[in-house]
């Protein structure tokens, strides 16, 4: 792992900016080790709090943004490798980077948005696959995605920067709906989402599910324990947090007690002092 705070130095090897607090880093990390051979194909580059807030020259070159996650690597780097015979190497490889991944940085190209990076995995790194093999089941787990993106992240942020009762009241409402019509729509026999097997769909999901007793904590949301949806919900995040690729993103930096730590780097949204893009955009939507 790179020295947090500097800026990575770009390689053949897919350099994931990631933070260990970040939900959004989170769906991206739990793919690459979702993967056959993540030790291989990619390294980690911690991002501080100070960085997503100060937006340093280097960051924002990988990342105009200044979001994470970000998956970055150098093509020329990645095109040698291959013609040395690096195979895991040359997965990475591009002859022309399109326009929409170029970045700032010389030589090198960048991904980014937490789906869209998934999506990038999924396609370049197949095996395992994180998505069914037919193209229906392809659409559905596109469509869980979607929602879950559409509804329940904004509502989570909602309910933590809101300090008015109402305001708090009607984001743990759709809150309630939302998980709960997530239960009803995954598998039956699960324990994931759509099978016995982790899918980009859990990838998207599980990092927000398991921050729920933050919102418990500083909410007193209680939807998570209704008829229908603890049962449920108790078995996937019992499988999620047991599955290896699901464990190695749960991590701190320094060694801390991550869910101590993930509660406490909460209590800025709880306060109203939070200014990332998710806390103002919940914010605005009053």
């Amino acid at each position: 792992m790179a020295e947090e705070g500097k800026a990575p130095v770009l390689s053949a090897t897919p350099t994931v900016l990631a933070a260990w607090f970040c939900p959004f880093a989170q769906r991206t990390l739990i793919a690459f080790h979702a993967k056959a051979k993540p030790a291989a194909d990619f390294t980690i580059h911690e991002i501080t709090h100070e960085d997503l807030y100060s937006k340093p020259a280097w960051f924002t070159a990988l990342n105009p943004a200044g979001f994470i996650p970000v998956i970055a690597w150098t093509p020329q780097a990645a095109a040698a490798a291959a013609a040395a015979g690096d195979t895991a190497a040359g997965d990475s490889a591009a002859a022309v980077a399109p326009a929409a991944v170029c970045c700032a940085v010389p030589g090198a190209v960048s991904i980014r948005e937490s789906l869209v990076c998934n999506d990038y995995i999924e396609d370049a790194y197949p095996e395992p696959p994180l998505l069914p093999a037919d193209a229906v089941g392809r659409a559905a787990a596109r469509l869980l995605i979607q929602r879950f993106g559409d509804k329940f992240v904004p509502s989570f942020y909602k309910l933590l920067v809101m300090q008015d009762a109402a305001g708090q009241a009607a984001a743990a409402a759709v809150l309630e709906s939302e998980l709960s019509w997530m239960m009803q729509h995954m598998d039956a026999a699960g324990p994931f989402a759509l099978s016995g097997q982790l899918s980009l769909v859990d990838c998207a999901v599980v990092p927000f599910l398991l921050r729920l007793y933050i919102i418990e904590h500083y909410r007193e949301f209680q939807g998570h324990k209704q008829p229908g949806v603890a049962q449920r919900l108790q078995r996937y995040l019992q499988a999620a947090e047991q599955h290896p690729a699901v464990a190695a993103s749960m991590y701190h930096p320094q060694g801390l007690d991550y869910q101590q730590q993930l509660l406490l780097s909460y209590a800025r949204y709880a306060d109203g002092s939070a200014n990332s893009l998710m806390a103002r955009e919940a914010k605005a939507k009053k």
